[in-house]
């Protein structure tokens, strides 16, 4: 638990205002209000499960997202419902959104610590591991060129896989 948070938290209740208590902590009162947010979201999603997560509020993108194809797939094979939301029309929107506390989403890992190291959003870890499917394509006719055949093996060497033809 974020101790910033939770001193926020102590001083709205000794005040039993959010100015107040903004003023005593030498912030805003928009601010106060994110902190006591972000308490009340762990509080939902520590030891969440799919269930619990599906009645929260989700950010969804309205185009295709890799990310959204997963979280869609994890709900449709636990055959449950969950709550869309607001649409997102690009990832930096998702991000603010999420930020903001207006609801749940699914973020690459760089943005999700990027947002958790600045205390404006919580990385709920599930116990089994998101996985999805990924290609790395070239057009055929630069699969002789030597950078690409580099790549092509890093590629292979990464993801521990055998190229197929």
């Amino acid at each position: 638990m974020d101790l910033h948070h939770l001193r926020t938290f102590i001083v709205v209740a000794e005040e039993q205002n959010v100015t107040r208590a903004a003023e005593r902590l030498f912030t805003t009162p928009p601010s106060v209000s994110m902190h006591i947010k972000m308490l009340e979201w762990r509080e939902q999603t520590v030891n969440a499960t799919w269930v619990d997560l599906a009645r929260l509020p989700w950010i969804y993108s309205s185009h295709y997202c890799p990310y959204q194809t997963i979280i869609d797939d994890i709900f449709t094979r636990a055959r449950l419902s969950y709550n869309r939301a607001v649409e997102a029309g690009d990832e930096a929107i998702k991000f603010d959104l999420v930020s903001s506390g207006l609801g749940l989403a699914l973020l690459e890992r760089i943005e999700a610590e990027e947002g958790s190291r600045s205390n404006k959003m919580l990385i709920w870890e599930p116990d089994d591991m998101l996985q999805t499917d990924l290609s790395f394509i070239c057009h055929a006719s630069r699969r002789q060129d030597p950078l690409i055949k580099a790549l092509i093996e890093a590629v292979c060497e990464g993801w521990d896989v055998t190229l197929s033809d």
